[in-house]
């Protein structure tokens, strides 16, 4: 279009010069001879001449602007169909207008635990067992692959200040049905699988999928590019590949709340402050078992309603709330080196029509908040992360404490507990990193009725914990754990990273009081070493 329109431009042009050629030509002698005309009817010829000109002059002008005009719209139009190959960073293809690109890891990892979790390397959390247990007294040594990652990115155009982005997400966490240690089966997990639209001139942006919910803190993470957190930017957005203040997998300190449901979020971005909202699938731990296999109870066995949320097992069941969970979030940063964030959430309940040896049903609702930061001490070199919260969030954090239980009458009743973490990290160079967490969970007795029923109620026995390979499942009053660790990228070059990553935890979980005053607790002190290799 635009080399058709510069050709035609210039024939007009031709046909103008030549016209003026013509016109500007020198008089023949013999007109000039003839010198019977007067000085008015020459002088009227020549502002016939000048006006004539003038016209020529308004008509070139005008094909001029039009061919200028048609250059631009040409230009705007090759601009909207450029692919975003001509803006390809390292690392990226191109399919149609999507840029693409890829992330993640490969990891090996050993795990040794002073008592024997019977779970796999990368996965120490408060499953440690109680002293009277037989696997409390053997050591564990556990090694794999499985917290190895692959990331797809795709990002595209943008085209009116609307750009679109996605993220799919897998490890090797998940276990098949015919999975050993032996054949090393580990089935796919799904991780991030979401989609995200960003206007940067209005700062709105929307988020649908699987990731990381607003109760995660976004203040405590490494880039997993090997760059260390002091370059971190500050956002909601979850585009980013990040990985969680625990190094192995998502296992953060005890009070990080930081699961990865399926989720709308809206998001408005200001100056240095945004707000969110979002709804998400609901993660609820209820209390108790089928069959009161645990808790013990010391009268009457009765049947919960144990729906809890769906984990992609046959065993596991769906919660019953037909009610998502809602989240709110706001953000300041007043200046680079001080971020501050704080969020909200409204959760419902829902028990189960027909539920053993219960006299009704019912529904609830639970609600929860916290507050995290983290300031940039020497920005850097030293950084300071912690939060608080409290509520209904025993779900989100993962860590054996329950968001709801259920009284005598049937109704559930909501579980609610404080938490609060801390850490610190240390960059001493840019291929090093220090990290420091500590944290804990404190939950509250609920719904206690009777003698067998509700969370952190006196009459449950405690009493199977005391003898040797007993049922010890009590209400969990409270869980504890330190960690400390380093990310010494020893090997940064053209080929990627390779990063030697040492971890050790210590963790602690107690249950509540039983009739007896036996409250029962145990430990466990796990070392992690793990290799890493960034490739892309």
């Amino acid at each position: 279009m635009l080399k058709q329109t510069s050709a035609h431009f210039f024939k007009v042009v031709s046909k103008l010069y030549l016209i003026l050629g013509i016109m500007l030509a020198p008089i023949p002698e013999a007109i000039a001879a003839d010198d019977s005309r007067t000085n008015a009817e020459l002088l009227q010829e020549i502002e016939q001449i000048k006006a004539r000109l003038k016209q020529l002059e308004e008509l070139v002008h005008k094909n001029a602007d039009g061919v200028e005009t048609a250059k631009q719209t040409a230009q705007q139009a090759l601009t909207k169909e450029t692919l975003v190959t001509d803006k390809l960073a390292n690392g990226q293809i191109p399919l149609g207008h999507t840029n693409l690109s890829f992330s993640g890891w490969l990891q090996g990892t050993m795990t040794w635990r002073d008592h024997n979790e019977l779970a796999s390397a990368s996965s120490t959390n408060f499953g440690t067992p109680f002293p009277k247990s037989i696997a409390y007294g053997v050591h564990e040594l556990r090694a794999d692959a499985r917290n190895s990652y692959f990331a797809l990115n795709m990002k595209s155009a943008e085209v009116d200040d609307v750009k679109l982005s996605g993220r799919l997400e897998v490890d090797f966490q998940s276990i098949g049905s015919n999975t050993t240690q032996n054949n090393n089966g580990w089935a796919p997990r799904l991780r991030h699988a979401f989609v995200e639209v960003d206007n940067a001139a209005t700062g709105w942006h929307f988020v649908a999928g699987q990731t990381y919910a607003l109760t995660t803190p976004y203040g405590n993470q490494v880039r997993s590019d090997g760059s260390p957190s002091a370059d971190k930017a500050w956002t909601m957005l979850p585009s980013l590949p990040i990985i969680n203040v625990g190094q192995l997998d998502d296992i953060g300190p005890a009070g990080v709340n930081s699961p990865r449901p399926l989720e709308f979020r809206l998001i408005k971005t200001f100056y240095n402050t945004a707000l969110a909202v979002s709804l998400d699938s609901q993660i609820v731990s209820w209390a108790g078992n089928i069959a009161g296999a645990s808790p013990v109870y010391t009268g009457t066995t009765l049947s919960s309603a144990a729906n809890n949320q769906f984990n992609n097992n046959a065993t596991q069941n769906l919660s019953l709330s037909t009610v998502p969970d809602v989240l709110m979030k706001a953000t300041w940063q007043p200046d680079p080196s001080t971020f501050y964030e704080t969020f909200g959430i409204v959760r419902s309940y829902r028990d189960m029509n027909g539920t053993t040896n219960l006299t009704g049903t019912g529904t609830t609702h639970g609600f929860g908040g916290g507050v995290d930061s983290f300031i940039k001490l020497w920005p850097g070199k030293l950084d300071i992360t912690g939060g608080i919260g409290y509520g209904s969030l025993g779900g989100y954090a993962g860590n054996g404490i329950a968001d709801v239980t259920f009284d005598a009458t049937g109704k559930p009743t909501v579980v609610k507990e404080m938490q609060g973490w801390i850490g610190v990290l240390a960059h001493p160079s840019r291929e090093l990193d220090l990290i420091a967490y500590a944290g804990t969970e404190h939950s509250h007795s609920a719904g206690v009725s009777g003698t067998d029923y509700g969370w952190g109620n006196p009459n449950f026995l405690n009493s199977g914990c005391a003898i040797l390979n007993g049922v010890c499942n009590g209400s969990v009053k409270a869980v504890a754990d330190v960690e400390v660790g380093a990310i010494w990228r020893f090997y940064n070059g053209s080929f990627g990273h390779v990063d030697f990553m040492p971890q050790i935890t210590w963790l602690k979980k107690s249950l509540f009081s039983d009739i007896n005053d036996f409250a029962p607790s145990a430990h466990n002190v796990a070392v992690d070493l793990t290799i890493r290799f960034y490739p892309y």
